[in-house]
């Protein structure tokens, strides 16, 4: 069995997604981080849990209020493969996804 872990990012810091209710969205606690930084959460997925891959929902793309591309191409370069949801609905979003989350895009 694998586990993927997940990061839902939201006005620049991974936040507590409940029941879709994104007005009522908090900073993540974490026991892996002293923080909701995006990265540092990335960062402690792979080095204390040993994952390769991390799932990011970047809601301010889906949502169409910015993005978050540095912060997934800086987990990205921390060696984690990224499964990015930003709310692609066309070939050339998809294009713009890959670029901007590409390590060095």
């Amino acid at each position: 069995m694998r586990v993927v872990p997940v990061l839902d990012l939201k006005g620049g810091v991974a936040v507590h997604a409940i029941r879709g209710e994104r007005h009522a969205y908090a900073p993540v606690q974490s026991v892996l981080s002293p923080s909701a930084e995006p990265v540092a959460l990335a960062r402690a997925f792979r080095e204390r849990l040993g994952s390769d891959a991390c799932y990011v929902a970047d809601l301010d793309a889906i949502t169409g209020a910015g993005d978050h591309g540095p912060v997934v191409r800086a987990i990205a370069e921390l060696g984690l493969a990224v499964w990015l949801d930003a709310g692609v609905a066309t070939a050339d979003d998809a294009g713009q996804a890959a670029a901007g989350a590409a390590p060095g895009g």
